[in-house]
């Protein structure tokens, strides 16, 4: 029994070291998981960050090539009325002051229809329809910069009631019908850009005959929208 007790008070020891080593080499092993695991998170986590800031340098420096060819139309404010059998004639011209060439330049026909018909703008009165033909085409596709393109709108006047076209000339000296003579004009254009990227563009312009019987009173340019990316259908 003695030999058994001294056997014992040596091997205490002995296999109390061995146990305090075995629980230091599993904390170490666990401590040495979760050092991985956090390197491997930041890491992961650095690496969503790097190529989340090289994602927005594309995309900024894609933005900067597009603007760098984007048309940029601008409605020449020098619009002079003229008549055209009993109707009137809006001369227009839109010059290309952007950084780039457009292509595929036309008009976008007002969503409302009149008759089946598409016009660039249809406008309402109390007892009236103003419908603005689209005359004398855009003819050139491909406008460069600093390029102009005209066409034209003529001015339609109709009765709602009775549906009889209403010739503005016999309206000039009625101030009960003055707003016959009176509009505000808005249309839109679309198109590409040498990639193929599609914007439209608005414009507006208002004239008076009783005041400016020859001439628009204001005119406005609006900045070109993209519509979308590359050859995208529109």
């Amino acid at each position: 029994m003695e030999l058994v007790i001294q056997g014992l008070s040596i091997l205490f020891p002995v296999l109390t070291s061995l146990l305090i080593m075995i629980l230091t080499l599993k904390s170490l092993k666990k401590q040495h998981k979760e050092n991985i695991k956090l390197q491997k998170l930041q890491f992961e986590k650095e690496m969503e960050i790097t190529v989340s800031n090289h994602n927005k340098l594309n995309k900024i420096n894609e933005e900067r090539s597009r603007i760098a060819i984007m048309p940029y139309f601008k409605l020449i404010d020098d619009i002079q009325i003229t008549r055209q059998n009993d109707s009137l004639v809006f001369p227009l011209v839109i010059k290309n002051v952007g950084s780039g060439t457009a292509v595929e330049v036309r008009i976008v026909f007002d969503k409302h229809k009149h008759n089946s018909n598409d016009y660039p703008f249809i406008s309402n009165g109390p007892d009236i329809i103003r419908l603005y033909y689209y005359s004398n085409y855009l003819f050139d596709n491909i406008v460069q910069e600093n390029d102009k393109t005209p066409f034209e709108f003529i001015l339609g006047i109709k009765d709602i009631k009775t549906g009889r076209d209403i010739n503005y000339l016999e309206e000039m000296d009625n101030e009960k019908t003055l707003y016959y003579l009176l509009d505000e004009v808005s249309f839109s254009i679309r198109f590409r850009d040498v990639k193929q990227n599609l914007y439209e563009q608005s414009f507006w312009f208002q004239y008076g005959l009783k005041l400016y019987p020859d001439k628009a009173i204001r005119v406005e340019t609006y900045p070109p929208k993209l519509i979308s990316l590359d050859n995208s259908q529109d």
